[in-house]
Order: C-alpha cells, then structure tokens, then sequence
C-alpha cells in the first residue's frame, strides 16, 4: 500500500518527510495503511523525488478521496475504531485473571514447573497487571508453585502501593523449575488464606494425578478457582480435571494463546 506521484509519464513512490508535514497534510501519511492511490501533483521536483503540497494541491486530494469514498473524516473514523478495539484488547488482557470487587480476598497461584519455560515471558506481565489492579480494599498473595512452593507472604497482605512493589519485584525473580508434584500442598496453603478467590497461571500441563490431588483438595472447599492457561493446545487430562473443577466452583477458563 502506498502513494504514488505520476509526473512526465513516470511513477515515483511519494515519501512524506518530516519537514514538509503539517496540520494540513499530516494525513497523508494514513493513505499508505489504507489503500493505493496515483496522482499527478501540481508542485513537484522530480529530480528527487520528492513534492510540495500547496493549497491546490490539498484541494485536488481531497476531491479525489471524496470521489473515491476515502475521504479523511472516513480515514479518522477507522483510525478510531482500530483504537477503541485495540485498548479494549489491551484493558481485557490485563484483566484477565476475572477478578471482581467482590473478591476481598485472593491467592494468585503460577505454575512454575519446567514445562512454563517458553510461557514465562507471557505470565510474568500478566501477574504483575493482576496485582497493579487490585483494588485497596482487596487482600492477596501470589504463590509459585512446582515441585515445592514458595509464598509472597505467608498470610495475605492488604493492597497498598508499597504492597504492589515488593510484590511486583517478587514475581520478577520466580526461577522456573521441577515438576508439580507440589500443586496439592500448594492448594492447601492456599486455602488456609480462606480465600474468595484462587487464581492459576499454567501452561495446563498437569499431570493428573497432581491434578487429582487438586481437585480433592478444593472440591468441597465451596472456592471460587479461575484458570489462566498458556498453551497452543490446552487439551492435557490433568487440565481437563482443573477446567471441571472451576466450572463447578463459578469460576473461569481463559486461554491466552501462545506462538
């Protein structure tokens, strides 16, 4: 997609440089991400190519993108649609761990087994936003958990900005490691907190019998359990139990998709 300049029979590509931008032809730039167009300028130099945009000039393009149903107000209009859709992506990716007001008190669970290796880099931010978000009234604590478990803080702490920053230094430093042969203990701390919520981060490789020993833990616990899974395939036996189980608590699964 691009615009070109016709002069003297030939087709030069127009490249809008910094200096000869304005108010008046900054929006010209947006031609390139929305279609292909050939017009001969009045005022040009040929010689490098490049060309000025003068009164006529401005009144000719916009006759011909009004002509051609590509006027600037349309091309304005898509810019802000293509805005709004991309901040309400954004402002859903943030919120995805389903965290509700109501929720005063939550236990952040990430698996930290070998097989979250290549997703670490997607968790990490979304555990942070997870934190940043919470409200002042709301309580938590983030546990990673592989083959042992580790806690942020041993009982939940009240969000507060000092809170938010150890917490976030915290999950910067999660080494990735083991197996999950520690899910159950880790479960059990977690419902110690009586939490309103458990929310876990994982790749959804679970063995089935850690999964099982989950499931036993917390299905007659009446907690709400949300899942975030990354993975291409979400389809392993031992999710399969967690995703019933979530079901069953009112909870939620999310996807987010991996390269």
């Amino acid at each position: 997609m691009a615009i070109f300049l016709l002069d003297g029979g030939k087709r030069f590509p127009v490249v809008l440089r910094a200096g000869v931008c304005s108010v008046e032809t900054g929006w010209l730039r947006d031609l390139a991400d929305n279609g292909t167009i050939e017009i001969a300028l009045l005022n040009t130099n040929s010689g490098r190519h490049e060309f000025r945009v003068c009164a006529g000039d401005i009144a000719r393009l916009n006759g011909f993108l009004d002509a051609s149903g590509c006027s600037r107000d349309k091309l304005a209009h898509r810019r802000s649609e293509a805005a709004t859709r991309e901040a309400a992506r954004v402002d859903a990716d943030r919120r995805i761990a389903g965290i509700d007001a109501t929720d005063k008190r939550v236990v952040l669970m990430v698996d930290r087994s070998g097989s979250m290796t290549n997703h670490f880099a997607d968790v990490t931010p979304r555990v942070r936003w997870t934190v940043e978000l919470l409200l002042a009234d709301q309580q938590f604590t983030v546990i990673a958990v592989s083959d042992n478990f580790d806690m942020f803080s041993a009982t939940l702490a009240q969000r507060s900005d000092r809170i938010v920053q150890k917490a976030l230094l915290w999950i910067d430093q999660i080494p990735v490691f083991g197996d999950d042969a520690g899910f159950a203990d880790a479960f059990k701390q977690a419902l110690e907190q009586k939490p309103d919520l458990i929310v876990l981060f994982s790749d959804g490789d679970v063995n089935i019998d850690s999964a099982q020993a989950v499931v036993d833990t917390l299905q007659d616990a009446h907690r709400r359990l949300n899942l975030v899974v990354f993975a291409r395939e979400a389809d392993s036996n031992g999710l399969k139990l967690l995703t019933d189980l979530s079901k069953r608590s009112g909870g939620s699964v999310r996807l987010v998709t991996v390269e």
